[in-house]
């Protein structure tokens, strides 16, 4: 994910310290009345002219077009059902305070503003005004802001959460989606004077589903599922009830709420076999819930029914057309699981563990994001937007597409209850989750912001920084995972938290930081033992062995083999137990060196001690050779970007002083390209026309 930790540059660490200051200074008023408020009118009219100038609200975009946004303190959401709650007025609310017990009536006068969370004005009976903040709402693909806090709209706030914001104005700030409940304005609970434009209690059941159907036409989603359900509580014919079940569905579907749907599309709701209207919709919500298996009985249950559409070829376009219009790439295809199975790790809470032996380059898993957000830094340069995210609970600060993952992940979690367990069955730290999943037919996340991750079974493979048995790739919204060596079965899966570089100790322990703890693999402990004296003298050597390769002379080939051999004369341990990674690339330039002067021999002897560097046992390999000798890697070491290159490199020189071997070579690199890339069908144009001049 696009998504970096910038806590320690210096001018967000200084975006941070004032962001800690004022929540401590808002914290120090706690429990007290907001003081000096302003007007009703003066509130609306700078919200308005903000809206004009498009700078609504507090984190407000910079010239660089960022938003910041800011985490509060993990909170938990209201369990308890409405009934149980109090009214109360703007006029009584504290500030830092969440109002337990209680709940608000409120009404939007202003239009809607979008930034990191939905703002609208809001006022209560008694016609007293402030800031609402919604935050992790649908998205702009998902649906237009005014549907959700347009002007007029009647919503509940349960146990409000009134805080000073980052301007300096006082506001309301919802977090949990379950703590709004939005009120048609026929619902009973809404005063006399808020109503307009409804239709009169004597409606029929055909005038609310006539007034749904409008909605759903005007894609007003939301009011088009109130007015069906309007038409349902007014005892409609078994017929007409189908019917409207049917229209409701697909209002759900549009707004993502795959597992309403399926609700009403259950067969025995129909009093006669489900329509073909009903079947597709049941296939599509079932579809979108991954339930791939599920949805294709159902359309095997079309062709049975329907049997002038034998050839099955049906309009699925509206998937692809769905995907097209979100901001990420998101790929038609289906979750795949192989020879990988969960279970618990030793230390470290669940893992996934390979149940046959594996070849190195076999596919793992290719699984589907749970959630996916991309922050595309070509459109933020053209005038785009990026966020940086901001907990000062935790003390750090992201910049990329954090913000925009914990809100699609919680809009689906909300819409799709049980999507949930994925998550919250991740590891979450010291927060401790509600034990009530549902008040008043509305589920209740059970999930801390700071913690939401982005993908389901790929999220249990555990962490090492230096042995790697999965290798990741992407292709939109997929990650592919292969075995980057031969795995026997039952062995553990791990990924790199960070990519292990030159020199780079420090670094990797500030990173461990951030995910709260230390590692101690062979690569760290090495690093950690390794005396200053040593990093300095290697550090000198690597400088004076690169500056050799500024000029690409036959006559300084000796002299990098020296220095190289004073540089590989710092490690004590074998390269099989620690890489050397200030070593490998060394060797492969030399390698290519060779190679460019004609002098195959050296050029094998440095690719295979390239290898060699990096962890890899490999016999048959250097010469000289024995006709019928094969080259066998023995054991695979660290996946390097470069590695696929060193293969090539090596099957060039074979070609000219050990031909058997070359192809052998040459599989070994489709192999490493194969786990780097995800698929090797692009390998022969990428790689084979460059290295064998075809």
């Amino acid at each position: 994910m696009n998504t970096h930790d910038v806590s320690d540059v210096p001018q967000y660490f200084e975006f941070l310290r004032r962001q800690r200051q004022s929540l401590q200074e808002a914290q120090s008023r706690k429990g007290q009345r907001p003081q000096a408020r302003r007007s009703r009118e003066e509130i609306t009219v700078r919200f308005r002219f903000s809206l004009m100038m498009g700078t609504a609200g507090p984190g407000s975009y910079d010239k660089f077009n960022l938003r910041s946004s800011f985490i509060p303190p993990a909170y938990p959401p209201c369990t308890s059902a409405l009934a149980e709650l109090k009214k109360t007025m703007i006029k009584d609310l504290l500030l830092e305070t969440h109002h337990r017990g209680t709940y608000l009536l409120l009404r939007s006068i202003t239009p809607p503003a979008k930034m990191n969370a939905i703002m609208t004005i809001v006022e209560d009976e008694s016609q007293d005004v402030v800031m609402l903040q919604l935050y992790y709402q649908e998205g702009e693909n998902d649906c237009k802001i005014e549907d959700i806090a347009g002007e007029g709209t009647i919503l509940i706030v349960r146990e409000p959460y009134f805080k000073l914001m980052s301007d300096g104005e006082y506001g309301l700030r919802v977090d949990h989606l379950s703590d709004v409940t939005y009120l048609p304005a026929y619902d009973q609970r809404v005063p006399n004077h808020w109503q307009k434009d409804i239709i009169v209690g004597s409606a029929s059941v055909d005038d609310w589903k006539i007034k749904g159907n409008d909605f759903y036409r005007g894609s007003k989603y939301r009011a088009a599922i109130e007015c069906y359900t309007k038409a349902l509580d007014c005892s409609p014919t078994e017929d007409k009830s189908g019917t409207i079940k049917i229209n409701r569905a697909l209002a759900y579907i549009k707004t993502k709420q795959f597992e309403a749907a399926l609700f009403d599309l259950e067969y025995e709701t129909f009093p006669q076999k489900p329509n073909e209207k009903a079947l597709f919709s049941k296939a599509l919500a079932l579809y979108h819930l991954q339930r791939y298996r599920e949805c294709r009985e159902v359309l095997k249950t079309v062709l049975v029914n329907y049997p002038e559409q034998e050839s099955g070829k049906y309009n699925l376009k509206g998937l692809q057309t769905e995907a097209a219009k979100l901001r990420p790439p998101q790929l038609d295809h289906a979750t795949f699981s192989g020879p990988v199975a969960i279970r618990t790790s030793n230390g470290r809470g669940r893992g996934l563990f390979t149940t046959r032996a594996v070849k190195a380059g076999e596919l793992l898993l290719c699984e589907k994001a749970f959630a996916y957000a991309f922050d595309d830094s070509q459109k933020a340069t053209a005038g785009g937007n990026s966020t940086i995210l901001i907990n000062a609970e935790t003390n750090s600060i992201t910049i990329g597409a954090q913000a925009e993952l914990i809100q699609l992940i919680v809009q689906k979690m909300y819409r799709n209850p049980s999507s949930a367990t994925t998550i919250t069955n991740l590891h979450h730290g010291s927060y401790q989750p509600v034990k009530i999943t549902e008040v008043d037919g509305t589920p209740i996340p059970r999930y801390t912001h700071h913690k939401l991750e982005l993908l389901r079974m790929s999220t249990l493979v555990s962490r090492d920084p230096s042995t790697s048995f999965g290798g990741r790739s992407f292709i939109g919204d997929m990650m592919l995972v292969r075995a980057t060596q031969d795995l026997a079965a039952d062995t553990e899966i791990t990924f790199w938290y960070h990519l292990p570089g030159v020199n780079d100790y420090d670094e990797r322990r500030k990173k461990f930081q951030h995910w709260g703890f230390m590692c101690d693999c062979a690569m760290c402990q090495d690093e950690k033992a390794t005396k200053k004296s040593v990093w300095a003298k290697r550090t000198k050597l690597r400088a004076d062995v690169l500056k050799h390769f500024k000029s690409d002379s036959k006559a300084n080939i000796p002299q990098i083999e020296t220095v190289l051999a004073e540089l590989v004369a710092t490690y004590p341990r074998p390269a099989s137990d620690v890489p050397r990674l200030s070593v490998w690339d060394v060797h492969l330039g030399l390698a290519k060196m060779c190679l460019a002067h004609r002098q195959p021999v050296q050029a094998v002897e440095s690719g295979v001690s390239a290898l060699e560097s990096l962890g890899y046992v490999i016999e048959g390999g250097r010469l000289p050779h024995i006709l019928g000798t094969p080259l066998v890697v023995k054991k695979w070491g660290l996946m390097q970007d470069h590695l696929v290159e060193c293969w090539m490199v090596l099957a060039r020189a074979y070609s000219l002083v050990a031909p058997d071997l070359e192809v052998l070579a040459i599989e070994y690199a489709r192999t490493s390209y194969k786990i780097c890339v995800g698929e090797d069908d692009s390998f022969d144009e990428t790689y084979g026309r460059i290295f064998r001049g075809d």
